[in-house]
């Protein structure tokens, strides 16, 4: 599989996505049920896989025929597929093009890989069996990890950046 850069997706990086689904859709036996222009409309239109009829059935299928590579290339192709696809809460844009307008500074971009290096840590401290007992909901806890760990980060910044100190 691929690797792609999450802060620097390109149309190069979309045609890799495009064909790391086909190559999925064709792992599972289902290149010639479904269509790539059916896929976007899924995509562009749910929030999150488990809401879609479609997008669950794919996972599904992939998790009978015990086909992880499929299964990665599928999820990571959609959250990939969905930052080229207008978004009504960015005013229509794509989240590509909303970073280029609105790029993010190397400390938001740090802060945001060790929130979710910690919170990765924490899903993989967290057993099957105790998600199931706490019915566990991941959008919940994520919103509530979220909040912890970002007031952590002072609002009141005693010292200045490095390009601010010798200014």
């Amino acid at each position: 599989m691929r690797q792609i850069k999450p802060n620097l997706l390109s149309e190069e990086d979309l045609k890799n996505v495009k064909m790391d689904i086909k190559s999925a859709l064709k792992a599972i036996a289902l290149s010639e049920l479904v269509s790539m222009r059916e896929l976007e409309e899924e995509i562009a239109n749910t929030e999150k896989i488990y809401e879609s009829p479609l997008l669950l059935g794919l996972m599904v299928r992939c998790v009978q025929n015990q086909n992880e590579s499929a299964i990665e290339k599928l999820i990571t192709g959609f959250a990939h597929w969905k930052n080229f696809l207008p978004q009504k809460e960015l005013g229509g844009m794509t989240n590509v093009e909303y970073e280029k307008k609105y790029p993010r500074g190397p400390e938001e971009l740090r802060i945001i890989g060790e929130m979710m290096k910690t919170y990765e840590a924490k899903l993989g401290d967290m057993s099957i069996k105790e998600a199931k007992e706490t019915n566990f909901d991941i959008d919940k806890d994520f919103a509530e990890f979220q909040k912890e760990f970002l007031e952590l980060i002072p609002a009141y910044q005693p010292f200045g950046t490095q390009k601010n100190a010798h200014a």
